[in-house]
């Protein structure tokens, strides 16, 4: 994952929304919202916060960085943000932390925004444990440091973060400990996390960590590919073409090597074109056609 997509979905983690206390201006704002009427979710919230509640505080900022009723407001988000991380709210902490790491209508600090990430995380907050180990990881707004990844990483699997879990059993499997790796893989799949259904596809086509077996690599291999994931399409693909835990299918391999190239994969694409080179053209563009007319689907069936 590239930096900046990296940043952009630790945002999308900051922003997603946490119980409502019951006050009364919060439980109006918060009735509101769901009746998708903005300009009266924002007064009510307005008034809360205007009393000093840190969670209205957080609400706000969260519907001035999604454009809740108007543009997309960054500076305005930090400011609520700030206001309810000073009160001790962790999420608007977190949430904060991740704004000034993307830099989504503000300016760009990775080392103040890493330290806002810390705090969360260093006050229990799962997904922000997750970040932080990512942010150690890859070094943004701190140096890199393997030790401080694992450990954060592994804490955020322990507290059932998916995408940890798919991070820690890479990290496990680099190191040879493909038992683990397994484990964790297995336990990011079930819960939906398709990074962690392609790697889980791997681990049962080569036999790592388990039993080898064909037809569970393929099963994983496509529930990602029908959420659209290119590797899980290539992965697929080259099940079909081989019949590897499916009968072998060249028509649906050339749709799935299609739409993996469609996605960007070079390999895809070479993969496409000598097998193109070995069938006839109607079963091409029969190929082609069907890729053209698919949709992705996030449950994976």
């Amino acid at each position: 994952m590239e930096k900046v997509e990296i940043k952009r979905f630790f945002l999308l983690l900051a922003m997603v929304w946490f119980p409502w206390a019951m006050a009364d201006d919060l439980l109006e704002g918060q009735r509101a919202l769901q009746r998708g009427d903005m300009v009266r979710a924002a007064e009510q919230l307005k008034k809360a916060a205007e009393a000093g509640n840190a969670e209205a505080e957080y609400n706000l900022g969260v519907m001035a960085l999604r454009g809740d009723g108007k543009v997309v407001n960054g500076k305005e988000a930090m400011e609520w943000f700030e206001k309810a991380a000073a009160k001790g709210h962790v999420q608007a902490r977190f949430a904060l932390g991740s704004l000034l790491l993307e830099g989504k209508g503000v300016a760009v600090q990775e080392q103040v925004g890493a330290g806002h990430i810390r705090e969360a995380a260093q006050a229990g907050l799962p997904n922000a444990m997750y970040v932080l180990g990512r942010l150690y990881d890859e070094g943004i707004g701190m140096g890199r440091d393997e030790g401080q990844a694992a450990y954060w990483l592994g804490k955020a699997a322990d507290q059932g973060v998916p995408e940890a879990m798919t991070s820690l059993a890479l990290r496990l499997y680099q190191e040879k400990k493909v038992d683990t790796a397994f484990s964790w893989a297995k336990k990011a799949a079930e819960k939906g996390e398709v990074e962690g259904q392609v790697l889980l596809a791997v681990l049962y086509s080569n036999g790592h960590g388990t039993r080898q077996d064909d037809r569970q690599g393929f099963k994983w291999f496509q529930k990602a590919a029908q959420r659209g994931h290119v590797q899980g399409q290539l992965g697929l693909a080259r099940m079909l073409e081989s019949g590897r835990g499916e009968k072998r299918n060249r028509v649906e391999a050339l749709k799935w090597y299609a739409l993996a190239a469609r996605g960007g994969s070079a390999l895809a694409k070479q993969a496409f074109e000598s097998l193109a080179a070995q069938v006839d053209n109607d079963k091409v563009e029969t190929a082609l056609q069907r890729a053209r007319q698919w949709k992705p689907n996030e449950n994976g069936s």
